[in-house]
């Protein structure tokens, strides 16, 4: 006997119209009903779960620019204080402060040129861009 012989009797055995196939049909019905709604019910769980996440991550991002901003108001702050109550008669004084003072040893070589490019600035002014000093230069 095979398989399918076996299936046919079985099947043969059930009564017509005794309902037990129509049982069986229900019962996987309800199974499958209930595994529907309990992976429904997951499915909602960790979308509940990842919206909470997400807006704790929000929140902490929020939070983190706002003491962000606060301390980078404070900073400015300090610095607007600091360089009002300095002042210099000289503009490349404040320059010179601006940019780490005299030029000396383990300075950036960046800050070397700028400092050298401010030393010559100060010694020899560029000449005036005004359209009255380049109509001089160009009648001369």
């Amino acid at each position: 006997r095979t398989r399918d012989t076996l299936t046919m009797e079985a099947l043969d055995a059930i009564e017509p119209g005794g309902g037990k196939l129509e049982e069986l049909e229900r019962e996987f019905a309800a199974k499958v009903a209930a595994k529907e709604q309990h992976e429904a019910d997951v499915l909602a769980e960790k979308k509940a779960e990842a919206e909470r996440a997400l807006d704790e991550f929000y929140d902490q991002l929020t939070d983190k620019k706002a003491l962000r901003q606060a301390q980078n108001r404070e900073h400015e702050e300090h610095l607007k204080t600091r360089f009002s109550e300095e002042t210099f008669e000289n503009p490349y004084a404040r320059v010179m402060q601006l940019i780490g003072g005299q030029q000396g040893n383990g300075v950036a070589p960046e800050m070397q040129i700028m400092y050298s490019v401010l030393v010559r600035l100060k010694q020899a002014p560029a000449p005036s861009r005004t359209p009255a000093a380049e109509e001089e230069a160009a009648a001369a």
